[in-house]
């Protein structure tokens, strides 16, 4: 590691190249994709941008994206991380039942109740209704989006193909 002394402003000038992306992808992970994702993380790509050429070159990349990304977002928040996918899965395979060729069921339809959903930045969540949208929703309805969405899973087969010998 001798060489390490000789190059610092090299090592320094990649730990800045690598800073700037990683606290905006900090921040979009916490609070998501919007509008004033630039404005909260300016600090970090103004100072790659006098940190030297490459870590302005990612910083701007890195900006010019978030910029195209929020402006699809408009005036919501857009969820950018796969933590919330990860968690409700996490609460799916809790409570799903145990038997393996069980696999997806119905039962995947009350995942959304699970979701947290952000308005804004401060943690300010748009009021969802979900006792009442889950009320709106009858039997039928979830029948015919199984039959749309889902597999006919191992233990179902088994059970209609037992019956019917």
């Amino acid at each position: 590691f001798s060489f390490v002394p000789r190059s610092a402003s090299l090592v320094d000038e990649l730990k800045e190249t690598l800073d700037c992306p990683d606290a905006i992808r900090k921040d979009i992970r916490e609070y998501g994709m919007s509008r004033k994702t630039l404005d909260r993380n300016a600090p970090y790509v103004n100072r790659s941008r006098r940190a030297g050429s490459r870590p302005a070159r990612i910083a701007d990349d890195v900006a010019k994206y978030v910029r195209e990304e929020s402006a699809k977002a408009g005036e919501n928040c857009r969820n950018a991380s796969s933590d919330v996918v990860e968690s409700l899965f996490g609460v799916c395979k809790m409570r799903k039942c145990p038997n393996p060729l069980v696999v997806v069921t119905p039962f995947v339809f009350l995942l959304p109740p699970h979701a947290r959903i952000h308005g804004d930045e401060n943690g300010n969540s748009r009021p969802v209704n979900f006792k009442k949208s889950l009320e709106d929703v009858g039997l039928s309805e979830i029948e015919d989006r199984k039959k749309e969405n889902l597999l006919e899973n191992m233990v179902a087969k088994r059970i209609k193909f037992f019956k019917s010998a």
